[in-house]
């Protein structure tokens, strides 16, 4: 019986071949350098599923402690509790009628002393209740305003000058121990009421 062709029983033989690389130095740098960035995007893009799975896990955490405030019962607190409760009124007696002298109108001419002749934009609110008014003055003119503003701008506008202490050491850590005095005489502007 003869043997059909391609049957399995025929001899194999292996042949090697050998072939030229043709290739030129970069084109294999190429090739070399496209399996190394690939290994790279493949490590980046597992860091980056590590970090959106922490990323979700976070969310869900969140979530989670969101609905357990939700259902945490909520203690308020009464009104009249002794933490907020004022009991002496006297305090509140003396800042109401602190606010009345202060809102008492009086007359009197100002005076620009830092810059004689100019105008002046100054901005007054005394009590936490009070607006916020501005108020332009030009030197030498008469005007009506509160008590409480003509105070301010008698004694609280002017330049500090800080008087030294003499044959007082100086402590670094405590800067203020050098000062004797403030001397608050250079005014930048002047109240004087014209009724008294």
């Amino acid at each position: 019986m003869a043997r059909p062709k391609g049957s399995l029983n025929k001899k194999t033989q292996q042949v090697q071949l050998e072939f030229e690389d043709t290739r030129s130095l970069d084109e294999k740098t190429e090739v070399y350098m496209g399996v190394a960035v690939e290994e790279n995007l493949e490590e980046i893009q597992k860091e980056l599923d590590l970090a959106r799975v922490e990323l979700e896990n976070t969310r869900l955490e969140i979530e989670t402690k969101k609905q357990e405030l939700k259902a945490m019962p909520i203690q308020a607190k009464s009104v009249e509790s002794p933490a907020i409760a004022i009991k002496n009124t006297t305090g509140l007696a003396k800042i109401a009628a602190q606010k009345v002298t202060d809102n008492e109108m009086v007359t009197g001419k100002f005076y620009n002393l830092r810059v004689k002749g100019q105008q002046a934009k100054l901005t007054y609110m005394h009590h936490a209740d009070d607006p916020v008014k501005w108020y332009v003055f030009q030197h030498g003119e008469v005007y009506t305003i509160p008590r409480g503003f003509a105070n301010e701008i008698n004694e609280h506008y002017h330049t500090p000058r800080f008087l030294k202490n003499e044959n007082v050491i100086l402590d670094p850590s405590n800067p203020e121990s050098g000062i004797h005095a403030v001397d608050t005489s250079d005014k930048m502007f002047s109240f004087v009421p014209l009724n008294f």
